[in-house]
């Protein structure tokens, strides 16, 4: 899981481009969520208990709320530079988070003897449309 503060970091990582971002972003929650599928299995149970602390089910909150704010920031700079298709960024935003929590959960309810293979992260950003470093046969 991302410490608080790090999704805004992510975002403002001028020297990258917001595709390169987006990439970065969904390669190392993927890379974090598989490392450590038993957290993230924990985390889903936690959020689905009726009873969970108000602190916790808000600090859960403010956290989702901070990466999905970072997400949008980086679609709508995305979209002004031709990187990612038009469309509603929540919409979009909506779209990778829904793929990562799939995979997420995929991993931490899998028998963990077997070995899970989880998309690259550039099959999931595809659905922002194509990225457009590769049609101009620009580096990879």
């Amino acid at each position: 899981m991302l410490q608080p503060g790090e999704a805004d970091r992510l975002s403002e990582e001028s020297e990258k481009t917001p595709r390169e971002r987006l990439e970065r972003f969904v390669s190392e929650t993927m890379r974090l969520r598989q490392e450590h599928p038993e957290f993230y299995r924990f985390v889903f149970q936690a959020v689905s208990e009726q009873n969970l602390p108000e602190d916790i089910r808000h600090r859960l909150g403010a956290h989702g709320l901070e990466i999905r704010g970072a997400l949008r920031r980086l679609v709508i700079e995305g979209q002004a530079k031709g990187e990612v298709s038009e469309g509603e960024p929540d919409q979009l935003v909506d779209v990778i988070l829904a793929c990562l929590e799939g995979l997420s959960m995929r991993l931490a309810y899998s028998d963990p003897s077997t070995k899970v293979q989880l998309p690259d992260a550039g099959i999931i950003l595809r659905l922002l449309g194509p990225d457009p470093s590769k049609e101009r046969g620009g580096p990879t």
